[in-house]
């Protein structure tokens, strides 16, 4: 079903907030596709019962799978290769009008990441 989606990501280190999408999207049960306004990669996020998976392909590809029981992983692809990191979900809820994810990526001892997405949809 095509929908309207903004998606806001809140980097809970820097404390900022920005849109990185804005505009259709397509929603298929519980996996969400969308392009981000930046760079117009594609983008997708899935809610399934154990994990919540976030894709981004682009010059700079991921996959980040949160588990809702333990901690996951972050897979990014470059062109200096791949980097896998441990990713931790600390709080999640979806509902028909919103999805939101809060997670952090750590590598080594560092927090590299602590942000929370959110998609605001709107069947239209």
């Amino acid at each position: 079903m095509k929908v309207f989606i903004t998606c806001t990501a809140h980097d809970l280190i820097t404390g900022k907030k920005r849109i990185i999408a804005k505009g259709d999207a397509l929603l298929n049960g519980n996996r969400l596709l969308y392009p981000d306004s930046e760079k117009g990669y594609r983008n997708s996020v899935s809610f399934d019962d154990d994990c919540i998976q976030l894709e981004r392909i682009g010059e700079v590809s991921s996959v980040t799978s949160l588990s809702k029981k333990n901690n996951g992983e972050s897979h990014v692809n470059s062109i200096y290769g791949e980097m896998i990191m441990t990713n931790e979900l600390i709080a999640f809820h979806r509902t028909d009008e919103e999805w939101e994810v809060e997670y952090r990526i750590i590598s080594g001892d560092e927090e590299v990441l602590h942000q929370i997405l959110n998609w605001e949809i709107e069947i239209r």
